[in-house]
């Protein structure tokens, strides 16, 4: 679905320019749902390909063990606006007959528009960007309708936490507004959002055509984050999920590793856009030398070399990988990343890891240890925010930069 919004994809994409400006129809999104119950089996699509052959699962074995479950999210340009009120709707009544969750990244700016679709059983997640206090957010976030945008969105996040939906703020840092994180942690804290079980706030280095501004880097980022946290037990993160991650698997399960994949990209996420094309990753829905298939009439169509590409990508098959101690729990980086800087995606996009992670391990540790002990009651924060996990279907994922509206 795309209309148009403030987005992290070229600027053609969010201006709503060349193409850019369709709205998925109603017989679109019924051939996308033919294509999602046809390949509702996990590993449907390496199977289809020729990566993996049949195990003999049974679709009630399947379901029996929670591998049925689906995550449907609405992604553009901008899917929540009053121009796609219509289809959303539709959108979110197929997901609710199929018992799929529904998840949205989005500006805020007219999520009102939405508000009898909000809730655990609609709209059940959402991600809205927060840039900065309201002078500079406005200057950043300028829309067509919408010249200020801060307030709106403020309101929009209360409406949202109110309906019962988990809210994740996403915070896009550069050196132009990194003292806002601290400005917006005190904030959050004044709106009562820090204490509340539904709120998440989550800080991200932008890169490419997302800002003008000089970047920072992402140890940087993670320790100002850790130093607000440290000081004023602030509820914004960056990238110290990793470490945490890490630490919960460990203690939880005796084996720390559970993800051999960087993000869902890369084991049959399928990106489904208003024109009748698929995608294997958001930071390219547009790109036609990108495409992995399409799905017009309801049939799955594969572009098998791009998809087999796609699904073959984990460590292991990164030659640098091999020789780094990290390649289990940052798992290669962005495939996305690595291919724009290096021209394949089987290349690794360290992004800093390196000497980030040490790091917020060892302050991990040092927060658990604590709580084990009894050494001082950790804060609220410490004690519940800290672990920026996400457990879906039984397996834990650490978000990444890979969305910035």
């Amino acid at each position: 679905m795309n209309d148009r919004g403030y987005c992290f994809q070229g600027h053609d994409m969010h201006a709503g320019k060349d193409g850019y400006d369709v709205i998925m129809s109603r017989e679109l999104v019924d051939d996308a749902f033919r294509v999602i119950d046809s390949s509702n089996r996990a590993g449907a699509i390496s199977r289809k390909i020729g990566i993996t052959q049949e195990d003999g699962t049974t679709e009630s074995s399947t379901a029996k063990h929670g591998q049925s479950a689906r995550r449907i999210g609405l992604f553009g340009g901008e899917p929540l606006s009053e121009s796609t009120r219509e289809v959303v709707d539709y959108i979110v009544q197929q997901a609710r007959r199929r018992g799929a969750a529904m998840w949205a990244i989005t500006n805020g700016v007219q999520l009102d528009a939405f508000a009898d679709l909000l809730g655990p059983d609609g709209l059940a997640e959402l991600q809205i960007t927060l840039d900065g206090m309201p002078d500079l957010h406005d200057r950043r976030r300028v829309g067509p309708r919408f010249r200020r945008t801060f307030h709106r969105i403020v309101d929009n996040i209360d409406l949202a936490l109110a309906a019962g939906v988990q809210t994740r703020i996403r915070i896009n840092v550069d050196r132009s507004n990194v003292e806002h994180v601290a400005m917006l942690s005190d904030l959050f804290a004044e709106k009562g959002w820090s204490q509340h079980p539904l709120f998440h706030a989550n800080a991200a280095v932008v890169s490419g055509e997302t800002t003008r501004q000089p970047l920072i880097s992402r140890a940087h980022l993670v320790e100002l984050t850790s130093t607000l946290r440290a000081a004023q037990a602030s509820c914004v993160t960056s990238y110290e999920g990793y470490a945490t991650a890490v630490l919960d698997q460990a203690l939880s399960h005796g084996y720390p590793f559970r993800r051999a994949t960087n993000c869902s990209a890369e084991t049959g996420l399928l990106m489904f856009a208003p024109r009748g094309e698929l995608y294997g990753c958001w930071d390219e829905i547009g790109l036609a030398d990108r495409q992995i298939g399409q799905y017009r009439g309801g049939v799955l169509s594969l572009n098998e070399q791009s998809a087999r590409a796609w699904l073959s990508r984990f460590p292991g098959a990164i030659e640098q990988c091999s020789r780094c101690p990290y390649a289990l729990i940052h798992n290669g980086g962005c495939a996305n990343h690595a291919f724009n800087e290096n021209g394949t995606m089987f290349a690794a996009a360290c992004e800093g890891f390196q000497a980030f992670f040490p790091r917020t391990l060892a302050e991990a540790y040092d927060d658990i240890e604590r709580q084990l002990l009894g050494d001082g009651a950790p804060t609220r924060k410490q004690s519940r925010r800290l672990p920026v996990v996400q457990i879906r279907n039984g397996e834990a994922s650490v978000p990444t930069s890979r969305s910035s509206r």
